[in-house]
């Protein structure tokens, strides 16, 4: 099985005037930030340094916020970094969905968003 290995993509400017880039340093153990703002959960691929960059910067707020009810758990991976969906006691990524289409001879785009009424239709003939 494959590993997703994970870099930093926290823009920097090298030079004045130049344009931005991604700094690219390998994430330890492949980890993903996560956080939740306005009731949205966030997750960005940045490095240890930018990790606490934005800890630091959340600091002051964190001490004279109030705690709410306990933060869900984030959504579950599979090894390689995958959504899993989790309906009942089946599970599925969104690669098994688009396999599924593209044997039913069905277009679907090779990345990005899948529409809710296909993967109904996939959990519907997936059925037990």
């Amino acid at each position: 099985m494959e590993q997703v290995q994970r870099f930093c993509d926290f823009q920097v400017v090298t030079r004045k005037g130049s344009a931005a880039k991604p700094h690219g340093e390998r994430i330890e153990n492949d980890e993903i930030t996560t956080f939740e703002y306005n009731g949205k959960r966030f997750e960005v691929d940045i490095c240890k340094t930018h990790r606490e960059t934005l800890e630091d910067a959340l600091d002051p707020f964190i001490a004279i916020a109030k705690k709410t009810e306990k933060v869900t758990a984030p959504p579950a991976r599979n090894g390689r970094g995958r959504l899993v969906h989790k309906r009942g006691k089946a599970t599925f990524t969104t690669k098994d969905v688009r396999k599924w289409l593209e044997e039913q001879g069905r277009p679907v785009a090779p990345s990005g968003r899948i529409a809710k009424d296909l993967v109904s239709e996939y959990e519907a003939a997936h059925a037990r």
